[in-house]
């Protein structure tokens, strides 16, 4: 035979068989161009016909009579034809036989595959309906074990350092019960995308479907069964997907449900809180000759410890409280209305003994309750006939004292006599007295005034407060207390979660 009819030969062949190998392609990966066709007007439609697989395939059959035709050269024109056409009916028989069969398998795999996703959607809707992770487990087990009609499902979590059976559906309690991390199983299914699962033999055939909301791994169902089908294993993978879905919607659902209830208790334990504080008796507003005084303070959304008072004493004096408690919330303010009542009433009878006042009232403290923390304040006494303030500062923040002067202005520092109540301390308590000249600005305040920090965590400071008062030492003390609580609030920025701010504030006339 010719070199050159080998090579016509070949080719023709060569493009018979593509044209087949395409119509097989198309008609197995339904890409192909279908027609439907109608016997009359108003019948229901035939199944349709694939148009690019008949083309393709006549064409194939076309082809491979003219290779028959030529590999006849020699022969009569009648055989030649005979022959060619014998064989492209041969090629058309087996082409029709091999359509059905593929069809045949093809609707099989299409039914399995339909089956087996309904399967998997009906189990996923059951899953999703759980919004608690213990019943998302047996949910999830239930539907593993039922799919792949197999009573040995576990489900494996991880649980801090090793992923540990949450849920078995035999009920048996039976090893192993745990796996490392790096152990083989754990670190073949760390590398599985989500959906896939990993057939192996273990004494039987087994399954194992990895459980993964993000990239790491965290936890696997373990089959035992099978051998399993690629739509039973694509059903399997499924459930372990939306078993990841639902144990992280589930895991969020109980933080919020614990964020909201927390929120509910520190609610109650805040209005809890404001009507303890409802019963501190208000300070005391006498008028007291050569003298403006004011006393404010400011409670965020967390109250502390901290409370200011004043009190009218006989022969025209006044008293002063500055208190500094440790804790927050109800217990503090219950301890600050014991400490209150306990200062007044002991006021009136000590109020020439500032140390036996202190000392009665730490007595009454540790005899009532437990110790809780050491409770720091400023006690005084001012005399408005010789304008003198007696006071005792029991590890309070030292009280300033702005002096005008002939060289400027002055600012001296009320420092601690004595240690602070309930401290267990045994140094002496002192007094120490202070005269009051015209013009004298006193402030006590708490350390929640000058430590009150704005967004870049700067504090307010006591240079801050000097300087307020000093701009606005013409004002009342009144005006002035809230002129600098204000313009603390400003520096936090409003911040409701501040510790508390108490200023008491006297100013010589």
């Amino acid at each position: 035979m010719p070199l050159a009819h080998l090579w016509s030969l070949t080719g023709w062949s060569a493009l018979s068989l593509i044209c087949l190998s395409l119509a097989v392609y198309f008609y197995v990966n339904r890409h192909g161009v279908r027609i439907r066709m109608q016997v009359r007007y108003g019948s229901p439609p035939v199944e349709s016909i694939p148009l690019s697989e008949t083309i393709l395939g006549g064409v194939s059959a076309i082809l491979t009579g003219i290779v028959l035709y030529q590999l006849a050269a020699g022969h009569g024109l009648a055989l030649r034809l005979i022959w060619a056409v014998a064989g492209s009916a041969l090629l058309v028989a087996a082409g029709f036989w091999a359509w059905a069969a593929i069809r045949e398998f093809s609707s099989a795999r299409s039914a399995a595959t339909r089956h087996w996703r309904g399967q998997a959607a009906d189990a996923c809707r059951q899953i999703r309906e759980w919004m608690e992770a213990p019943a998302v487990r047996v949910a999830s087990c239930r539907a593993l074990s039922e799919g792949l009609q197999t009573n040995d499902v576990r489900l494996f979590l991880r649980d801090e350092r090793t992923f540990k059976a949450a849920y078995d559906t035999s009920g048996r309690d039976r090893e192993p019960r745990e796996y490392a991390p790096e152990a083989p199983l754990p670190k073949i299914l760390d590398r599985l995308a989500p959906g896939e699962v990993f057939c192996f033999e273990d004494g039987g055939p087994r399954l194992a479907a990895p459980v993964a909301a993000g990239r790491a791994l965290d936890g696997f169902f373990l089959v035992t069964g099978g051998p399993y089908t690629l739509p039973m294993q694509r059903y399997a993978g499924e459930i372990a997907r939306e078993t990841a879905r639902a144990l992280a919607v589930a895991d969020l659902t109980a933080k919020q449900a614990e964020v909201r209830a927390a929120s509910q208790i520190e609610r109650r334990e805040l209005e809890n809180t404001r009507r303890a504080l409802q019963h501190l008796v208000a300070p005391d507003l006498p008028t007291i000759a050569g003298l403006d005084y004011a006393a404010e303070y400011w409670r965020g959304d967390r109250p502390g410890g901290q409370f200011l008072d004043l009190i009218a004493l006989p022969q025209g004096a006044l008293g002063l409280v500055l208190a500094d408690l440790p804790g927050f919330g109800l217990d503090a303010a219950i301890r600050m209305a014991q400490l209150q009542t306990l200062l007044r009433s002991r006021f009136w009878a000590y109020a020439e003994d500032l140390p036996e006042l202190l000392q009665s009232t730490e007595r009454a403290l540790r005899a009532s309750r437990p110790a809780s923390g050491q409770v720091r304040v400023f006690l005084g006494r001012y005399q408005p006939g010789s304008r003198t303030l007696t006071y005792l500062n029991a590890g309070a923040m030292s009280p300033l004292l702005i002096r005008r002067g002939g060289e400027g202005a002055q600012v001296l520092r009320l420092p601690p006599t004595s240690p602070p109540m309930v401290s267990g301390s045994t140094e002496p308590v002192h007094t120490a007295d202070l005269v009051l000249e015209s013009g004298d600005l006193l402030s006590a305040f708490n350390a929640g005034l000058v430590e009150a920090f704005d967004a870049a965590g700067e504090a307010w400071g006591e240079g801050r407060l000097i300087q307020t008062m000093l701009a606005w030492e013409t004002q009342r003390a009144a005006d002035l207390v809230s002129l600098t609580l204000r313009t603390v609030e400003e520096h936090t920025a409003h911040n409701l979660s501040s510790p508390d701010r108490a200023m008491i504030l006297l100013k010589a006339v």
